[in-house]
């Protein structure tokens, strides 16, 4: 029997390989740690649409998008005939370049399946659409699920606001500025109640007690009464100082109205966000309906010329070729116009909220 000489070295060696991978493998998973971010039904597939969302099948048939960060589920509705049977159903699925890959057990009836591939394009605005109608609805205090008939028509009513009256609206009704009042008093009554051990403790108790005692007089009992009653009054009264305690109230009190001066510096801080936000909407609604203004104006200028030029055409004064550059003018006019009225109404919507008019319009409607 021949025996390698470099066996037993080889074999050293290996070893020491082996102890290393387990040691490293056990320090590699322990540095991660994972959060559970919703709960789904069978899951099977997944692909990241962007940074923020994850697009994930379940094998029983739906098809859902995550947002890894606010923890929102958005589903898919999907035309696809497929059919859920031991390992079958919707299976894996890939996200590129705004299209959508997806296989499946595709049901050729009698229980019969063969694996499928299809493919969509992602209609991201109708999913867009229907999260501001949640939004919507979380802002104004109803059922995430109402339904609203919308319009068409760009709301371009231009409304002038009072800046003061805006700034004391939106102090009043800002969520964050309550919060922190809230804590502030809070905060006093901390101060109260740590002020208290300082204060002397009175205590007063009174009472009486009442006794009867028979005495044992033999043959005389008949002739003297042997009973006696005795009653007894107490009143005590005390006043209790706490002296020294080696300074722990008064770290305590300083402690409690350090958090008091946190809290209001917390809540000129805020009041000062909300005022700079709200002063920069303001600004940015007034000026865009000065350029609201321009461009309607623009705009009828330019339909004027095109009629004209229309005119002329007709006539054989100009060309079809400077025709064609009115009207692409008038065209870009007419973009240009709309475009300043969505920005105008996006405005108006930004200042109607940071300053809580949205809710407080919509609860005077409900209440008529």
């Amino acid at each position: 029997m021949v025996v390698d000489q470099n066996f037993p070295r080889v074999k050293k060696y290996f070893l020491l390989v082996i102890f290393f991978l387990l040691f490293t493998s056990k320090g590699y998973s322990n540095n991660y740690k994972f959060t559970k971010i919703i709960k789904l039904n069978e899951p099977w597939g997944s692909s990241f649409i962007n940074n923020d969302e994850i697009i994930i099948t379940e094998k029983s048939g739906k098809i859902k998008i995550v947002n890894v960060v606010s923890k929102e589920v958005t589903e898919i509705k999907h035309n696809l005939n497929f059919l859920e049977v031991g390992q079958g159903g919707l299976l894996d699925i890939i996200y590129q370049d705004n299209t959508l890959w997806i296989s499946y057990s595709e049901n050729r009836g009698d229980s019969k399946t063969s694996t499928s591939i299809a493919k969509a394009q992602l209609n991201k605005q109708e999913l867009n659409f229907k999260n501001a109608v949640k939004n919507l609805n979380l802002t104004i205090g109803r059922d995430i699920n109402s339904r609203w008939n919308f319009i068409d028509k760009i709301d371009t009513t231009i409304q002038i606001f009072n800046y003061k009256e805006l700034a004391r609206n939106t102090l009043s009704d800002n969520t964050n500025i309550k919060n922190q009042y809230y804590n502030i008093q809070l905060s006093k009554q901390d101060i109260k109640l740590t002020l208290a051990p300082f204060y002397p403790i009175i205590s007063i108790n009174s009472g009486a007690s009442f006794n009867e005692s028979t005495y044992d007089i033999g043959n005389l009992s008949s002739t003297i009464d042997n009973t006696g009653e005795n009653i007894n009054y107490f009143a005590n009264f005390s006043i209790n100082f706490r002296i020294f305690d080696g300074g722990k109230l008064y770290r305590n009190l300083r402690s409690v109205k350090i958090q008091k001066q946190i809290f209001e510096l917390e809540l000129e801080k805020i009041k000062k966000e909300v005022l700079y936000q709200l002063s920069i909407n303001n600004d940015k609604y007034n000026s865009r309906i000065n350029a609201y203004s321009l461009n309607q104006k623009a705009f009828k200028i330019a339909e004027e010329n095109f009629k004209l030029a229309t005119e002329k055409k007709n006539r054989g004064v100009i060309n079809s070729f400077m025709l064609r550059d009115i009207e692409i003018a008038y065209i870009t006019s007419g973009i240009n116009a709309q475009q300043s009225a969505y920005n105008l109404m996006e405005s108006k919507l930004s200042l109607l909220k940071i300053s809580g008019n949205i809710t407080r319009d919509f609860n005077m409607l409900k209440n008529d």
